[in-house]
């Protein structure tokens, strides 16, 4: 009978360390896979900011040739010159632009 009680004692203290083996993994399982997501979201918004960065950067290009455009076109108003379209202005910048860099 006491040997019984002895077994049974073994039994449950095994019992309860696979018990805490299997939810320290768990545990470990679950932390991993959330410091996963918080990786994964910040490197997502890190990209988003820089995407957005980009766009602004060519937003504020445009809008600098947008501003030297409508000179321009004052410029030839006021000579009496035909007036340049923006596609073709443009074009003309980048190809400038072009250039510079080339010779850089």
């Amino acid at each position: 009978h006491q040997r019984q009680k002895k077994d049974q004692h073994t039994h449950t203290k095994r019992h309860a360390r696979e018990y805490i083996k299997h939810h320290l993994t768990m545990c470990s399982i679950l932390v991993g896979f959330w410091f996963g997501q918080q990786i994964a979201k910040y490197n997502e918004t890190k990209k988003a900011i820089e995407r957005q960065e980009k766009e602004l950067d060519e937003l504020r290009k445009v809008n600098k040739m947008w501003d030297e455009y409508r000179k321009e076109v004052e410029k030839q108003k006021e000579a009496g010159e035909e007036r340049i379209w923006w596609d073709e202005f443009k074009l003309k910048r980048e190809q400038e632009q072009e250039q510079k860099r080339e010779q850089k």
